[in-house]
């Protein structure tokens, strides 16, 4: 007769994580004879896999492992298995105090490790576990993890600086020395914040922003370009690059602290806006037909903007003649037309900007935290973005005219005020469009005095040579 498994008798599993057969070996057989059944994992990546499709009643983890780290084991389960976090032992040559000032544990075991003593944590962990099953699901009061930065900077003085100033602020520093070095380290984990400098080896600020930009699982990471110039230029190719803000190295360290306590408020309006699409709203904060916000979640959300005090602007897009895209093609090509314009507004504003469908062909923007001459550039480039969309079958494109309104004009700004003022500009914008020989400031004229005001207006003029 066969003895059952120690899985079959309902023992504990555990989970040995390291890239040292001999270290797994042993600690899996004095495990096995205490009664836990065992799964091993080379390195981070399998740990995860593992971690991924069973439970274990203790994760005892290596720190320094190739392709995925201890740290890494653990950013997962801070973001997918929270109430796994202390059931981890962590493994390590390294002193508990340098880790402890990365991330919370329970146990921590020094290498090389007296065997006794493992063994009494791994029953330590196990036993509290059992009997505070649901503790850290009903702790109301349990921290939320806190937010994590990944600090991409060359110069190793300057890295330094500011990671310290970064964890001064209550946030999970990593750092790359360059722009491969970031994107291997955001495939590995997500995070909630990037500062990025421009002038590195290998790939520029710039060309990392691109790639981070394109990958579905990094593309609403809030990102600060770093960099020693403070020129308009720079900032704005910061800014169509798809970085969120800018950080001068010359900055203060009033300043850089001011920037990162915004991007905190972005970062976490960020993870409440997440949790609650996913877990709240779901389908009802969008639009159907483009997948934008609805006019009802973008009226809320920039309400309350307005109210916190939040410098707000509002671009206004309405898609020209479009009753002749519907009559003319039909009105699923005029479907495909609002939709595909939704994703091209997604695709070319920040992580924290709000883009919503208005009402028929109407989209708005709500752009925070930003001058209003940048957002006139902006609206600029959402308008050529439309403008360069093309369908097919039968070949046709449209374009589409802008206004903006900010509140930095307002000295009690409401929404209304900003529709209203996004409204005119945008309707301006249109006629200067469909009226290319007549002077802009015309538009204010009613139509029946508008030649007598152009006649006006060449009698001022002076005439050539003088």
């Amino acid at each position: 007769m066969s003895v059952p498994a120690a899985e079959d008798r309902g023992a504990r599993r555990a989970l040995v994580v390291d890239d040292d057969e001999g270290v797994r070996t042993l600690v899996r057989r004095v495990l096995t004879r205490r009664g836990y059944a065992v799964d091993e994992a080379r390195d981070g990546a399998e740990a995860i896999e593992r971690l991924s499709q069973r439970a274990y009643a203790v994760i005892l983890l290596d720190l320094m492992m190739p392709r995925v780290n201890g740290y890494g084991v653990v950013r997962y389960l801070i973001d997918h298995q929270p109430q796994t976090l202390d059931k981890v032992i962590i493994m390590s040559a390294f002193g508990s105090r340098v880790l402890h000032e990365i991330v919370p544990v329970v146990r921590f075991i020094e290498k090389p490790f007296d065997i006794e003593q493992l063994v009494a944590a791994a029953d330590g962990v196990a036993s509290s576990r059992e009997e505070r099953p649901e503790r850290r699901q009903t702790d109301a009061a349990a921290p939320a993890p806190p937010l994590r930065v990944l600090l991409v900077e060359d110069d190793a003085g300057y890295r330094a600086f500011a990671a310290a100033l970064v964890r001064r602020l209550g946030f999970w520093v990593d750092t790359a020395s360059d722009g491969e070095a970031a994107l291997a380290r955001l495939a590995q984990a997500p995070y909630d914040v990037a500062i990025i400098d421009q002038q590195m080896p290998r790939l520029t600020g710039i060309e990392t922003i691109a790639r981070v930009r394109a990958d579905d699982a990094t593309k609403m990471l809030y990102a600060i370009m770093l960099t020693a110039r403070e020129d308009t230029d720079t900032k704005l190719a910061a800014l169509d690059a798809g970085f969120d803000d800018f950080l001068t190295k010359a900055s203060s360290e009033r300043e850089i602290v001011a920037k990162l306590i915004a991007a905190r408020r972005v970062a976490l309006r960020q993870r409440t806006m997440t949790v609650a699409m996913r877990d709240l709203y779901g389908q009802a904060i969008h639009d159907d037909l483009t997948d934008v916000f609805n006019r009802r979640f973008f009226i809320s959300e920039a309400e309350r903007l307005l109210a916190e005090g939040t410098a707000l602007n509002v671009i206004l897009l309405d898609v020209d003649d479009f009753k002749q895209v519907n009559d003319t093609y039909g009105h699923l090509a005029g479907d495909d037309v609002l939709r595909d314009i939704g994703t091209a507004l997604q695709s070319h504003t920040r992580a924290d900007d709000i883009v919503a469908r208005f009402g028929g062909d109407e989209f708005v923007i709500a752009v925070p935290n930003l001058d209003a001459k940048v957002v006139e550039t902006i609206a600029e480039r959402l308008t050529g973005a439309i403008a360069a969309l093309e369908w097919r079958v039968p070949p046709f494109r449209v374009s589409a005219s802008s206004g903006f309104a900010s509140s930095h004009f307002l000295e009690k700004p409401t929404l209304a005020q900003l529709f209203n003022a996004a409204d005119r500009d945008m309707y301006k914008n249109k006629w200067v469009r469909k009226h290319p020989d007549l002077r802009p400031e015309l538009y204010e004229y009613p139509a029946r005095d508008r030649q007598s005001a152009e006649d006006r207006l060449k009698l001022r003029e002076p005439a050539a040579g003088e």
